[in-house]
């Protein structure tokens, strides 16, 4: 029996010495990542008059820094491509958490129609998590999404890692994901091959399809902005069809008073042609620079920075 113990703590210390091996693949881990937005958030850096948050569409949509110019103040983008309103939500209290400068204005885009519905592309990005797992706020966040185990990740370097952390190549953006100074995500392709013309039929929307996890969070994403005094507009990006009014009315009903709305003109024909757009839900380049100056036009008539 003490044979056995004696052997038992042998392994205990050499898998507790091989666990510590991986204490510099950790801490490395963040200088592999070309997006740097969530550590930025961690390390309190953000000092904008304007954050945008959302996902691709609002990453490639609005163009931050001509927004800023013509504001005459700063803006950024912070907007990811992939994530939901439960990553946006995170995004948001470390913003906080961390004593980053809370924006004047916030600017948050939702999807439509599946801002609340469950998607396989648009989720919670893990992925921007595990390459951070050296700070406290993301292993919370990990084991708070029953991801990781509290007990389990305190002890051992090894179950706080993902697959990625072993990866330990630097990442590279695609041709047309680049990010810019200002967090945009401008798609300067033109390709305008995706099939099918604009259209302008009645749309619907189904409430039964909400995942209760996401209408929590969005509820949570306003009420965050209304305890720290921050003016929030939610906004309804174009898309090559008509706008669904059903949908922006149940983003309406659940967001309450005291929000500010903007959509964009269904008697504009810019937003009709295909020209301005990637394909049918993400503006190209030109068309993200025709609906900034509309954002810039009505932030600027109704005064929202004063």
């Amino acid at each position: 029996m003490k044979k056995f113990l004696l052997k038992l703590l042998l392994f205990v210390i050499c898998f507790w010495a091989f666990d510590k091996l991986f204490i510099p693949i950790v801490n490395n881990a963040p200088s592999l990542e070309v997006d740097k937005k969530l550590e930025d958030v961690l390390q309190g850096k953000f000092n904008h008059d304007i954050l945008i948050f959302g996902s691709s569409i609002s990453s490639f949509g609005i163009y931050a820094k001509q927004l800023g110019d013509s504001l005459k103040c700063k803006a950024y983008n912070l907007s990811s491509p992939g994530s939901d309103i439960e990553y946006q939500e995170f995004v948001l209290r470390q913003l906080i958490l961390n004593k980053n400068k809370k924006p004047k204005l916030l600017v948050l885009s939702v999807d439509e129609p599946g801002e609340l519905y469950f998607d396989k592309v648009v989720n919670f990005r893990l992925d921007r998590l595990y390459p951070l797992v050296k700070y406290q706020q993301i292993k919370d966040e990990l084991i708070a999404r029953g991801e990781k185990n509290k007990y389990l990740s305190s002890l051992f370097i090894l179950h706080q890692l993902g697959k990625s952390n072993l990866d330990f190549r630097t990442r590279q953006f695609a041709a047309n994901d680049r990010i810019m100074p200002c967090g945009s995500m401008i798609n300067s392709l033109r390709t305008n091959n995706f099939p099918g013309g604009y259209y302008n039929g009645n749309r619907q929307y189904d409430i039964t399809k909400e995942l209760p996890s996401k209408r929590k969070k969005f509820k949570s994403f306003i009420e965050t902005c209304a305890r720290e005094h921050i003016k929030l507009m939610i906004v309804f990006m174009p898309r090559f069809h008509s706008r669904n009014f059903y949908f922006e009315q149940r983003i309406k009903n659940l967001a309450g008073p005291n929000i500010i709305y903007y959509g964009y003109s269904e008697n504009s024909i810019t937003y009709k042609q295909k020209e301005y757009f990637n394909d049918a839900v993400h503006l190209n380049f030109e068309g993200a620079k025709l609906y900034t100056n509309d954002l810039f036009n009505y932030i600027k008539s109704e005064r929202l920075l004063y």
